[in-house]
């Protein structure tokens, strides 16, 4: 069992060190080639779309990843359809309510963050 959440972790660590190395390189690109008014925008949508993001996981990757490596077979089938509903759930209401804010938030940067919004379910 260890071994197997060992696994999970590491693989989780690794995804996200590879994530933040390319969010960083991709940030710096474009502040070099678009300037300091578009990374103001940029950050602004990152921002928007990673809180987004953080209440549509709302900690189901960190379960999954401690509780799997418990079940086998039949157990397990069960157990990742009712993550992937559960999660699937946590995606349509997060975007929902990202639609409902986009009402009160910049109206120069509505149609971006609406793009941001469809992001959500990759994000999370």
């Amino acid at each position: 069992m260890f071994k197997n959440y060992s696994l999970n972790v590491i693989a989780q660590f690794l995804g996200r060190a590879f994530s933040i190395g390319a969010q960083l390189f991709v940030f710096i690109l474009i502040a070099r080639r678009f300037g300091v008014e578009f990374v103001g925008k940029y950050a602004y949508f990152l921002t928007f779309v990673n809180v987004c993001a953080t209440f549509a996981d709302f900690g189901t990757n960190v379960t999954a990843t401690k509780d799997l490596p418990r079940f086998h077979g039949e157990q397990r089938r069960r157990y990742w359809g009712s993550v992937f509903l559960i999660r699937g759930s946590l995606v349509v209401v997060t975007m929902g309510l990202a639609c409902v804010a986009l009402l009160v938030l910049r109206d120069d940067m509505r149609t971006t963050l609406l793009i941001g919004v469809c992001t959500i379910p990759f994000a999370a």
